[in-house]
């Protein structure tokens, strides 16, 4: 008998040209897919960056607020007025007298401390402005002006400098009104990864005590 022979069959596969097609069309694809992911990456830091931003300027306003009741003034601008540094303060005190107005990127708050009975105050500052952190190269929102004590209470006697509220911001700037009893700050800060900054946000603050004339 002669042996069966099986019938040739082409050996299945890809050619050149089939496997670069394919090739060119996955890369398009993994494009596509990496574009789509890197966008919804953006969005969602974008959204998730927002809601902290909304987060920390609701601190600052709380935290601002009760520092304004504090105050008798608010001056606008990188110095204080000078009868500010008058102690004790005098009749008429400086919280009845003219202050910087206007647009400026620090603002100060004049607080009054009671030192006794019948006693004049004193004159104490707090300091509100943004400075670049060497190391970080962020913007950072400082303080300077009295300790805060344990129990919430200002320090009469300790003062601190370059106390850091927040970081990244972009955008700093106080109006004090032509009383120097109202301020308003817009406030706006830097998106990580490029992306952009803040819409502007305002705070509105008032004194809190109203000195002798």
């Amino acid at each position: 008998m002669k042996p069966l022979h099986r019938p040739h069959v082409a050996a299945a596969g890809f050619t050149l040209v089939e496997l670069l097609v394919g090739v060119v069309l996955g890369g398009i694809a993994l494009a596509s897919i990496a574009s789509v992911a890197v966008s919804h990456i953006r969005t969602t830091s974008r959204v998730t960056w927002n809601t902290q931003v909304q987060r920390d300027i609701a601190k600052i306003n709380s935290f601002l607020a009760v520092e304004s009741r504090e105050a008798c003034a608010f001056s606008a601008g990188a110095a204080a007025p000078a009868n500010w540094a008058t102690s004790p303060m005098p009749t008429p005190s400086p919280c009845t007298t003219a202050c910087t107005t206007g647009a400026a990127n620090e603002v100060r708050l004049l607080v009054p401390f009671n030192t006794g009975v019948n006693a004049a105050p004193t004159p104490r500052v707090i300091r509100f402005y943004t400075a670049v952190n060497g190391t970080t190269g962020l913007t950072e929102l400082r303080r300077d002006g009295p300790a805060i004590t344990a129990t919430g209470q200002l320090n009469q006697t300790t003062n601190l400098t370059g106390s850091v509220l927040v970081d990244g911001v972009n955008t700093f700037t106080a109006t004090v009104s032509p009383d120097c009893r109202t301020v308003t700050l817009q406030l706006s800060f830097d998106v990580p990864n490029n992306g952009g900054t803040t819409p502007l946000e305002s705070i509105t603050l008032t004194t809190g005590v109203r000195m002798f004339s």
